[in-house]
């Protein structure tokens, strides 16, 4: 249930038309709120010079002004969707479509839309509201003042938009972006413990059983990307039911209709309610997402390095900056654990065996296709070489170590010219 709420939280918020339609009720509700509001403010404020101004206004200079407001609001509202869809679009075309949920979850182009659209519902239906009073008081002061104030916030939002706009756009700030993600997803891994064996284990794994008879499969009812994974429902339910789950998928692999996604055993303690609910806990999709796929802001990277190196770009500076975030991104592997293989229930029996991501893994995702693709760039090569090499002189496990000497290795071996590795 917490990861699906997760996955649903994520959608939300690179959704364009949640905080628009919020802030347009906002400002809907805030029109027959005016009574209350005026009850709530002192006298005193209500003899201030400006106020007193106000209530004086004649009702077709107060129409004119709601008016004028909700026109030019419901206009700039339009420009704003326009300049999104022009960032959409180039966002897309120079650094990859799946880079357009980095720019939607900003927040920045859904506030500004939503604040134009809020003060257009307040003004538009303010109108019914002129010349009304209470207790003799004519309410126009308050909605002139309403008025005024959603004006002057939208130009100061508008403002912002453009600077945002204007700034999101460079390449560095793009990757530096996707970096930031990248690390956030790292740094939720555990850290080692090196004071403390590991534990969890109170007796010796099980030999798989090889019988079909004994085995039961979990089908996928439909095609798509595997989002996530609930472990924690599948360990309570594996537990619960004494069983055990083989996964030969992971979160970030496409898998189609028909295709097994676990296999269970034994097969006599399974009913076909078990495997529905075993089957609500995956998660497919028609994208893929971070929430537990650990390369897929490494995909991202290099998606926009790779796009650099084309020849019809030819940028390397981007390239080389993408490399850079990508070790920042693995140096924090150095002192993390990645995810188990194996999982235990709390007796200490084996029940989930699935793929592990190992350190090889990561850093042919980081960096297998910019060697690839940049074999053509001297500097590109180069750095990439010099990268690995700092990346090497870090205080790694002994696994991470192995797996980025074998990589420099293979840089080696496609590019023989290279010079030798500059050292720290």
């Amino acid at each position: 249930m917490k990861l699906r709420f997760k996955r649903w939280l994520e959608q939300l918020q690179s959704s364009y038309w949640v905080i628009p339609s919020i802030m347009a009720v906002v400002g809907l509700l805030l029109v027959p709120a005016q009574q209350l509001l005026h009850q709530l403010l002192p006298e005193q404020l209500l003899q201030l010079a400006f106020f007193v101004h106000l209530q004086n206004l004649d009702v077709a200079t107060v129409r004119s002004v709601l008016a004028t407001v909700a026109a030019t609001a419901i206009g700039t509202a339009s420009v704003v969707f326009s300049v999104s869809i022009v960032v959409l679009s180039l966002t897309a075309s120079q650094f990859g479509p799946r880079l357009l949920k980095n720019f939607l979850k900003q927040g920045v182009a859904q506030l500004t839309l939503g604040t134009f659209i809020a003060t257009f519902m307040f003004s538009l239906f303010a109108l019914t509201l002129v010349d009304s009073t209470v207790s003799g008081v004519n309410l126009n002061y308050l909605l002139m003042t309403l008025t005024l104030a959603f004006g002057a916030g939208s130009f100061f939002v508008l403002i912002f938009y453009i600077h945002h706009i204007a700034t999101f756009i460079q390449a560095p700030r793009v990757i530096d972006d996707v970096s930031r993600s990248l690390m956030a997803r790292l740094k939720m891994l555990p850290q080692i413990d090196t004071g403390t064996k590991p534990t969890g284990r109170s007796q010796p794994d099980q030999e798989e059983d090889t019988d079909p008879g004994q085995l039961r499969d979990l089908i996928t009812p439909r095609s798509g990307y595997v989002q996530a994974i609930d472990f924690d429902a599948l360990l309570q339910q594996a537990s619960s039911h004494d069983l055990h789950l083989r996964l030969p998928v992971y979160p970030g692999q496409f898998v189609l209709i028909g295709q097994v996604i676990a296999t269970l055993r034994p097969a006599q303690s399974i009913a076909d309610d078990l495997l529905n609910e075993l089957l609500a806990a995956f998660s497919i999709g028609n994208e893929r997402t971070a929430t537990q796929d650990l390369s897929f802001a490494l995909d991202q990277l290099v998606e926009i390095a790779v796009r650099a190196l084309s020849p019809g770009i030819n940028d390397p500076f981007t390239a080389i900056n993408c490399i850079d975030q990508l070790a920042a991104g693995l140096s924090l592997l150095a002192d993390r654990e990645l995810p188990a293989a194996r999982l235990y229930d709390a007796q200490g029996i084996l029940r989930i065996s699935k793929p592990r991501m190992g350190y090889s893994n990561l850093l042919d995702a980081a960096f297998g296709q910019i060697r690839e693709h940049g074999q053509r760039d001297q500097a590109v090569s180069t750095h990439l070489q010099n990268t690995l090499q700092k990346l090497h002189e870090l205080p790694l496990t002994d696994d991470y170590r192995e797996a980025v000497i074998l990589h420099i290795k293979e840089l080696r071996e496609h590019i023989p010219l290279l010079p030798p590795a500059r050292q720290a």
